[in-house]
């Protein structure tokens, strides 16, 4: 295929693409990265895009990322977060009805909609999704698609019991193969546990904020943030413990976000003593204007899907320093380019790291470029371009 074709092809889909999602009215990294797709696929000629929903959250109040008008948007009119706590009735009983109303509901969307791709994001809609063929509903060629959205082996830091390594069984080898392709979010992922499986591939996350012009290091505070839910996989009580370890005279710890684990976290500051330099900001809704006024992100989370705290940070020049955690820091940051490393879980090296880069302007200086330079390897033109790529080599190979 000649240049001009790929370029054809990517500039002008003529694809009806559907979202199936949890939610769009949820303060979430999920509902935030299918918005800004779909509101770019819904920008290029010849596409027509449709999001439809199960729980309706705060939508159309508020949404994580406001939606484009050329985007369709269904309310699946089935909500499964009332199922929960979960109990022995709603187990039974309550769930099983809402799958088969989910089922007619998402079937009928696909009927109305016509689409070429129908997309999961991965929640209660992909079991409904799985079972449905939208080829034989719509009447002409069409594919599925399950995207996810955390990495693949996120159980494994919930345990290893039997449940747990059925539920992943049953995920990748029966699910996922009802489903015409399997995008995880990292290539990393994809070769350590899907080498060779023919209907897994892999597709970054695009970045969700247009940075624009951006500040210099002159102009910002000596502020180190963490941007993230306050909830145990983040791990944001060894950031604490690091930062008492962190000899950074004129610096402070911000961090961002609200969650289960705020007052503990408070408690823990006092108790180490560092509680004169930490800022717990809790949820805001104005991060690109603080990433713009601070000049380092750290990131120790257990594990992630991606990272895009980190792309988004870079995007703003804001030098990441990042645990190697499974799966996406190592991929998104190369050690002393654009960033900086630190082997996981190792505490004490994490200081010392943070405290050589707190003491270096000119490090924090280049990095930063060099985190910016990165970030527009996610841009979320190229991203989509991808995606459409993506669509047309499957629909084809179908």
């Amino acid at each position: 295929m000649t240049s001009n074709n790929q370029s054809e092809v990517i500039t002008h889909s003529d694809m009806r693409i559907l979202f199936c999602t949890n939610s769009l009215g949820a303060p979430g990294g999920i509902e935030k990265v299918t918005i800004v797709k779909a509101n770019a696929m819904a920008d290029l000629p010849g596409t027509e895009v449709s999001v439809c929903f199960t729980d309706k959250g705060t939508y159309p109040q508020k949404t994580p990322h406001p939606v484009s008008p050329k985007v369709r948007v269904a309310d699946l009119g089935v909500s499964f977060w009332d199922l929960y706590p979960l109990n022995i009735k709603n187990l039974l009983v309550t769930a099983p009805k809402k799958f088969m109303a989910l089922r007619r509901a998402l079937k009928r969307q696909i009927r109305d909609f016509s689409p070429d791709v129908v997309i999961t994001t991965g929640s209660y809609e992909k079991f409904a999704l799985a079972t449905l063929s939208p080829r034989r509903i719509t009447g002409h060629d069409a594919i599925k698609i399950r995207e996810y959205h955390f990495n693949s082996k996120y159980r494994k830091f919930v345990g290893r019991s039997a449940v747990i390594r059925m539920a992943e069984w049953f995920e990748y080898r029966i699910l996922g193969s009802m489903f015409d392709m399997n995008f995880l979010l990292t290539k990393e992922d994809l070769d350590a546990n899907f080498k060779g499986r023919r209907r897994f591939d892999y597709m970054h996350n695009p970045c969700t904020y247009a940075a624009g012009d951006i500040p210099g290091m002159s102009d910002r505070k000596n502020t180190v943030v963490a941007v993230c839910r306050l909830v145990p996989e983040k791990n944001i009580d060894a950031l604490l413990r690091i930062w008492s370890m962190t000899h950074a005279p004129g610096w402070r710890l911000m961090i961002v976000g609200d969650g289960s684990q705020l007052p503990f976290l408070k408690v823990m500051a006092s108790e180490l003593g560092i509680a004169d330099s930490v800022d717990f900001e809790g949820y805001r809704s104005d991060v690109p204007e603080i990433l713009r006024d601070c000049k380092v992100l750290a990131s120790t989370s257990r594990h992630e899907g991606f990272g895009l705290n980190i792309v988004e940070a870079m995007a703003y020049g804001v030098v990441p320093i990042s645990y190697t955690t499974e799966y996406g820091p190592r991929e998104i940051i190369a050690d002393d380019v654009n960033g900086v490393l630190v082997d996981y879980d190792d505490e004490r090296q994490f200081a010392a790291k943070l405290t050589g880069l707190l003491s270096d302007a000119s490090s924090i200086e280049r990095l930063s470029e060099g985190a910016v330079a990165r970030s527009r390897d996610f841009a979320t033109d190229d991203i989509i371009k991808r995606w459409i790529e993506k669509y047309r080599s499957l629909l084809h190979r179908n």
